[in-house]
């Protein structure tokens, strides 16, 4: 196990701890008004800020996705080209392009 993995779960257990902390300081009710639908919801604070948190995980989530589509989507049309060059020129396919250090000149 290497040192960053080891470092990924040891802020993953300080961030679960400092949840737990919070939630059980955190027991008072809070009234949510969810405004167009004309419904109320009571429900302790701390599951309202863990659930706020958590949709904005999966908005970022999502956002960061969207963001990257065109990029994969362009990289995934090189990928293409490329096996299409390969099926073609299929001398050069053998070794990805890259010839042999005894046919270079200089």
């Amino acid at each position: 196990m290497g040192f960053v993995r080891i470092f990924e779960y040891a802020i993953a257990f300080l961030v679960l701890v400092a949840l737990v902390v919070f939630a059980v300081s955190n027991r008072g009710l809070v009234e949510l008004n969810l405004f167009p639908l004309a419904v109320v919801i009571e429900l302790p604070i701390y599951l309202a800020l863990i659930g706020v948190l958590f949709v904005g995980v999966l908005v970022g989530g999502a956002v960061g996705f969207a963001s990257s589509f065109g990029v994969r989507l362009a990289l995934r049309s090189v990928i293409r080209q490329k096996r299409l060059s390969d099926k073609q020129f299929g001398a050069s396919a053998k070794n990805n392009g890259v010839f042999p250090s005894s046919d270079r000149k200089g």
